[in-house]
């Protein structure tokens, strides 16, 4: 058996197990970088060395990791204080650099986000972009069903409007 599964660990990933070593055991966010530096694959763990390790043996079977192993020089590490901001940060990272070998999240332009509206009355509303001078924002969501689910517990818990006109303090509407 030890044979056989020495035998399921590649070359490659013999070869470049070296990327692993020094690596923080804390929470954070991993980048697997190209000679050239660009970012490869981003990924979160509790565990950044542990689970960096864990590209480099056999339990590791994915193809499109092996080849992203071959084309790696480097892994970089960002610590951060718990698992939230690390997959914050990890979103982050893949919408400004969209590594090739990510699959989740690799399209930012498809999540919808909920936001508050800048109004006298105001109210959330369903988004897909995030505006540079907005500060709060919910999300990602990645269906518009799993938005309006969220903006109803959102709903049932702060009292806010849920019509969809827009109000004025000047204007009188039925709404």
């Amino acid at each position: 058996d030890a044979i056989e599964f020495a035998r399921a660990v590649t070359p490659t990933q013999r070869r470049k197990r070296h990327l692993a070593d020094g690596l923080p055991k804390a929470p954070g966010v991993y980048i697997f970088r190209a000679a050239d530096d660009r970012p490869l694959y981003v990924g979160t763990s509790g565990d950044i060395a542990t689970r960096v390790r864990s590209y480099f043996t056999a339990a590791e079977k994915r193809a499109r990791i092996s080849e992203m192993l071959a084309a790696a020089e480097r892994v970089e590490a960002v610590e951060c204080a718990h698992s939230l901001e690390a997959e914050v940060r990890e979103l982050r990272l893949i919408a400004a650099h969209a590594p090739p070998y990510n699959r989740r999240s690799k399209y930012p332009e498809r999540m919808l986000w909920l936001k508050l509206t800048d109004e006298h009355y105001p109210r959330l509303s369903v988004v897909r972009e995030l505006a540079p001078t907005d500060r709060a924002y919910l999300g990602p969501f990645t269906s518009r069903r799993t938005a309006e689910l969220a903006a109803a517990g959102f709903y049932d818990a702060v009292p806010l409007r849920q019509c969809t006109h827009r109000l004025s303090l000047r204007t009188v509407t039925p709404a």
